[in-house]
Protein backbone atom coordinates (compact mmCIF):
# COMPACT_ATOMS: atom_id res chain seq x y z
CA UNK A 1 0.00 0.00 0.00
CA UNK A 2 3.07 2.37 0.78
CA UNK A 3 4.45 1.58 -2.67
CA UNK A 4 1.20 2.67 -4.18
CA UNK A 5 0.67 5.60 -2.79
CA UNK A 6 3.92 6.78 -3.22
CA UNK A 7 3.77 5.58 -6.98
CA UNK A 8 0.43 8.39 -7.11
CA UNK A 9 2.24 11.17 -5.37
CA UNK A 10 5.21 10.76 -7.85
CA UNK A 11 2.85 10.60 -10.76
CA UNK A 12 0.88 13.95 -9.18
CA UNK A 13 4.21 15.25 -9.35
CA UNK A 14 4.53 14.94 -12.98
CA UNK A 15 1.47 15.54 -14.60
CA UNK A 16 0.88 19.30 -14.62
CA UNK A 17 -2.92 18.72 -14.96
CA UNK A 18 -2.34 17.44 -11.51
CA UNK A 19 -0.03 19.43 -9.72
CA UNK A 20 -1.65 22.56 -11.03
CA UNK A 21 -2.76 24.76 -7.84
CA UNK A 22 -3.09 28.14 -9.05
CA UNK A 23 -6.57 29.55 -9.05
CA UNK A 24 -7.35 28.81 -12.78
CA UNK A 25 -6.38 25.10 -12.47
CA UNK A 26 -10.04 24.54 -12.56
CA UNK A 27 -10.19 25.16 -16.45
CA UNK A 28 -8.26 22.76 -16.74
CA UNK A 29 -11.07 20.00 -16.42
CA UNK A 30 -13.61 20.18 -19.62
CA UNK A 31 -15.61 17.22 -19.71
CA UNK A 32 -17.11 16.17 -16.11
CA UNK A 33 -19.61 13.56 -16.07
CA UNK A 34 -21.11 12.10 -13.16
CA UNK A 35 -22.24 8.36 -13.96
CA UNK A 36 -24.10 7.43 -11.15
CA UNK A 37 -23.98 8.17 -7.28
CA UNK A 38 -20.61 7.36 -6.10
CA UNK A 39 -19.36 7.48 -9.90
CA UNK A 40 -17.36 10.54 -11.48
CA UNK A 41 -15.27 10.86 -14.62
CA UNK A 42 -13.78 13.61 -16.11
CA UNK A 43 -10.94 14.89 -18.70
CA UNK A 44 -8.03 17.18 -17.92
CA UNK A 45 -5.93 19.26 -20.04
CA UNK A 46 -2.34 18.26 -19.03
CA UNK A 47 -0.31 20.40 -20.92
CA UNK A 48 2.43 23.33 -19.13
CA UNK A 49 3.30 26.42 -20.66
CA UNK A 50 6.67 25.64 -19.43
CA UNK A 51 9.11 23.39 -21.67
CA UNK A 52 10.97 22.17 -18.41
CA UNK A 53 7.35 20.48 -16.89
CA UNK A 54 5.83 19.04 -20.28
CA UNK A 55 4.55 15.64 -20.04
CA UNK A 56 4.12 13.44 -23.01
CA UNK A 57 0.71 13.20 -21.74
CA UNK A 58 -1.58 15.55 -23.66
CA UNK A 59 -5.04 15.02 -21.40
CA UNK A 60 -5.35 12.55 -18.49
CA UNK A 61 -8.82 10.73 -18.06
CA UNK A 62 -9.70 10.26 -14.39
CA UNK A 63 -12.52 8.24 -13.09
CA UNK A 64 -13.42 6.91 -9.52
CA UNK A 65 -15.93 4.33 -8.45
CA UNK A 66 -16.75 4.52 -4.88
CA UNK A 67 -19.37 1.19 -5.30
CA UNK A 68 -18.75 -2.05 -5.04
CA UNK A 69 -19.18 -3.23 -8.12
CA UNK A 70 -17.03 -2.83 -11.13
CA UNK A 71 -18.40 0.01 -13.29
CA UNK A 72 -18.29 0.96 -17.12
CA UNK A 73 -17.72 4.44 -18.43
CA UNK A 74 -17.36 5.73 -21.57
CA UNK A 75 -14.13 7.57 -22.69
CA UNK A 76 -13.58 9.54 -25.02
CA UNK A 77 -12.07 8.29 -28.25
CA UNK A 78 -8.24 8.51 -28.67
CA UNK A 79 -5.16 5.62 -28.05
CA UNK A 80 -5.36 5.72 -24.06
CA UNK A 81 -3.07 4.52 -21.54
CA UNK A 82 -3.08 3.43 -18.25
CA UNK A 83 -1.07 5.35 -15.81
CA UNK A 84 -2.41 4.03 -12.68
CA UNK A 85 -5.46 1.53 -11.40
CA UNK A 86 -6.55 -0.26 -8.72
CA UNK A 87 -3.61 -2.40 -8.69
CA UNK A 88 -0.79 -0.17 -9.74
CA UNK A 89 0.54 3.12 -10.48
CA UNK A 90 3.83 3.84 -12.82
CA UNK A 91 2.67 1.79 -15.42
CA UNK A 92 1.97 2.82 -19.24
CA UNK A 93 0.18 -0.20 -20.59
CA UNK A 94 -2.59 -0.07 -23.42
CA UNK A 95 -6.00 0.74 -22.05
CA UNK A 96 -8.33 -1.76 -22.61
CA UNK A 97 -11.58 -0.22 -24.50
CA UNK A 98 -14.84 -2.21 -24.73
CA UNK A 99 -16.59 -2.02 -28.34
CA UNK A 100 -18.99 0.39 -27.03
CA UNK A 101 -16.48 2.98 -25.69
CA UNK A 102 -16.40 1.90 -22.11
CA UNK A 103 -13.08 1.40 -19.85
CA UNK A 104 -14.00 -0.63 -16.54
CA UNK A 105 -13.06 0.49 -13.14
CA UNK A 106 -12.96 -1.74 -10.37
CA UNK A 107 -15.04 -1.48 -7.51
CA UNK A 108 -14.05 1.04 -4.95
CA UNK A 109 -10.95 2.56 -7.00
CA UNK A 110 -9.29 4.97 -9.24
CA UNK A 111 -8.47 5.27 -12.98
CA UNK A 112 -5.76 7.87 -14.62
CA UNK A 113 -5.50 7.03 -18.27
CA UNK A 114 -3.74 9.34 -20.33
CA UNK A 115 -2.98 10.25 -24.13
CA UNK A 116 -0.38 10.94 -25.83
CA UNK A 117 0.54 14.50 -26.97
CA UNK A 118 0.41 14.99 -30.57
CA UNK A 119 3.67 15.91 -32.42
Amino acid sequence: LVSYYKGLIRLRKSLPGLYDKSSSAYIRIYKEEVHKDGVVSFVVDNSSKDEAKKSQWEELFIAYNASNETEYVPVPDGEWFVLADDKETDCCKQAVIYGDGMVAIAPSSGLILGTKTKK
